[in-house]
């Protein structure tokens, strides 16, 4: 019986078909699903000896980004097996269907599973220690049929990269899929895990990714959402179409000022002073005037144009969530005579010059100015400014609730843990956020895991240490993470390498991507500790060796561990806090080619053993392993040339 009412309905279905010209699937008004015979199809499986036994199913009119999850799983299926699994608007009867909703496209989501969706949606509030990103996701096998959804169209896509990575062992860690896009061939790809939820507990997880005018990070944004990054800094369109948000961060204050509908340019007052007291003018200033109420009126004023009226302002982008001012990238300006003076941050408090703490205060009582003016025409609006340099203390004042704070700690001694004391950029930069945490966590971390001078010769193995901040950040629901780093793109580095140490010089240093060359695996790594912070590292690592290198990922494996060994042994030599900017021959001769390091029997020789070892992985390696490989064995060769070379 049922087999025949199988071939009435198949016959059905052919018929609709042809009387529709063609369309490749049925279209009706009708929500509820037809119940399918088990028998008719296997449950578990996407497909079977390179051909498709699914379908994914997309509502028609759904947000565009749940029509690019379907499109990004058919490609991974059509790249693992070969196999053409068709993109349809409605489920079919004839194989698994695969269906990527939210309840706006799948309303029944609500009744089928309401725990899902509550937990989804349950994001915690500021001021809460555990916080959740909106952008969760459940993959749940119901009768017979696989659902990938989320509270959110982000949600959604988060699951589908999650379930090609857990059900046909995919990997992204090159922007350029030819090189970067990690899988092995087959033919039958099988649902090997189902039935399970997840989030990050951070909102915004992403990179600053910082380059030149012809840089295109475009390309290494799609492989960055892969690894379910979801925000950037830069200012394009097209990124709300992978399932981006912008966070854009600039030092842009005098711009800001100086394209405000209420500027006047032949007023003085923005500005920072001589000694004397004589106001300097826009180009003399290193920032401006934080002390005046027309510096408050002018900023408030740009941010309202830009928010209520449409405004261009340079540095803003029509649909920024959060307008973001920010610091010269210099220190602070002199306002004489008021930076001599105790200074009024609320009625009748005071704080005194000399007080560490002087500065940041006046810098966000001025952003606090600007936020109540803002809020009180633009209602709802956020802005966004930096705690860095100058303003990276906590301040005395209270932190109006319309304001983020993107914390920069650009000191930061990524050689040693956030705790340990002997690290005086650490031990400051941990009080600072141990005192901001008191104010607000609203608070989006820039920190520099992908920002240094070195960075295209030299593999530094922070994944520990991004482990270790992230663990904190989440622990204390802070909001997002934002570190510098540079596209995969091909376009220049920026650092020059010279005998004389770096220089910058766009059109002479190496392109980007040997930045990616020497630390994809930590940037990888970085994407994974986003996602959650308490993943296993070690557990991580071998992943990556295990289907990046193949057949050589044992000695990679013992590569990353040799230069690890260096690291931390190394550092102890060093007469200085490490920093983004330090030289590398201070790389060199603390962790590569340490004389300290001889009778030690691991130590000895490192770079000889380190050489060694990629040697040893490049000749197992198979040819596409092998591109991963060859940068790093050739920045190492030739380091060891250069500074063990003896006339």
């Amino acid at each position: 019986m049922k087999k025949t009412l199988s071939l009435i309905l198949a016959s059905l279905m052919l018929l609709s078909a042809v009387t529709a010209c063609g369309e490749a699937e049925v279209k009706n008004n009708e929500t509820t699903q037809t119940e399918v015979d088990a028998g008719e199809y296997s449950a578990d499986k996407v497909t079977e000896n390179g051909e498709a036994r699914a379908h994914i199913v997309v509502a028609e009119g759904a947000d565009r980004l749940l029509s690019y999850a379907a499109e990004e799983l058919s490609y991974h299926i059509k790249k693992v097996s070969g196999a053409d699994v068709p993109v349809v608007s409605e489920a079919g009867t004839d194989s698994l269907p695969i269906i990527i909703a939210t309840p706006d496209t799948l309303p029944e989501l609500e009744e089928m599973f309401p725990e899902d969706m509550a937990w989804l949606r349950d994001l915690g509030n500021v001021g809460d220690e555990t916080r959740w990103g909106s952008d969760g996701f459940a993959v749940r096998m119901h009768e017979n049929k696989l659902y990938i959804f989320g509270a959110t169209a982000r949600g959604a896509l988060n699951g589908t990269y999650d379930f090609i990575e857990e059900n046909m062992g995919v990997l992204w860690v090159r922007a350029d899929d030819d090189m970067g896009l990690i899988y092995d061939e087959v033919p039958t790809i099988t649902v090997a895990k189902t039935d399970y939820r997840e989030k990050s507990p951070f909102e915004i997880r992403g990179w600053h990714l910082a380059g030149f005018s012809d840089s295109n990070s475009a390309v290494t944004e799609v492989m960055l959402g892969r690894n379910k990054m979801n925000t950037t800094s830069r200012a394009a369109a097209g990124i709300a179409d992978i399932g981006f948000g912008r966070f854009g961060v600039a030092h842009n204050m005098k711009v800001l000022i100086k394209n405000s509908p209420a500027y006047d340019p032949e007023v003085d007052e923005y500005w920072n002073t001589y000694p004397n007291g004589e106001y300097c003018g826009a180009d003399s200033s290193t920032q401006i005037n934080f002390f005046s109420d027309k510096a408050v009126e002018a900023m408030a004023e740009s941010i309202i144009a830009f928010v209520r009226d449409g405004k261009e302002i340079p540095t803003l982008v029509p649909g920024d969530t959060y307008p973001f001012i920010g610091i010269e990238d210099k220190e602070n300006g002199q306002n004489y005579p008021y930076d001599s003076e105790p200074y009024e941050y609320a009625p009748g408090q005071f704080i005194e010059p000399s007080d560490k703490k002087y500065q940041s205060t006046v810098y966000f009582s001025f952003i606090n100015k600007v936020a109540r003016k803002v809020a009180e025409a633009c209602p709802g609006t956020t802005i966004a400014t930096f705690a860095y340099m100058f303003t990276l203390p906590a301040p005395v004042c209270e932190l109006e609730d319309n304001v983020v704070v993107v914390m920069a700690p650009i000191s930061e001694d990524l050689a040693y843990s956030l705790y340990d004391e002997s690290s005086f950029s650490n031990k400051k930069n941990l009080a600072a956020m141990e005192e901001w945490r008191e104010i607000t966590n609203n608070i989006v971390f820039y920190n520099y895991y992908g920002c240094f001078k070195s960075g295209d010769r030299y593999t530094r193995p922070i994944w520990d240490t991004i482990k270790e901040h992230l663990q904190y950040y989440k622990a204390n629901g802070f909001w997002g993470l934002l570190p510098e780093g540079q596209g995969d793109d091909g376009s220049s580095y920026g650092w020059y390498y010279k005998e004389d140490g770096y220089t910058w010089d766009k059109e002479n240093a190496d392109p980007n991507h040997y930045l990616w060359a020497m630390n994809g695996m930590t940037f990888w790594i970085y994407s994974k500790l986003a996602w959650n912070p308490d993943e296993d590292v070690d557990a991580l690592i071998a992943e990556y060796c295990d289907k990046v290198y193949g057949a050589a990922s044992e000695p990679m494996r013992e590569y990353y561990r040799l230069v690890k060994a260096g690291w931390d042994a190394g550092k102890a030599d060093m007469m200085m806090d490490y920093a983004w900017n330090t030289a590398w021959e201070i790389h060199v001769d603390c962790f590569l080619i340490n004389d300290n390091f001889e009778g030690d029997p691991e130590l000895e020789n490192l770079h000889e053993k380190i050489l060694d070892t990629l040697n040893t992985a490049y000749e197992a390696a198979d040819e596409r392993a092998r591109e991963h490989i060859l940068p790093i064995k050739e920045r190492m060769e030739a380091t060891v040339e250069e500074f063990t070379y003896e006339p």
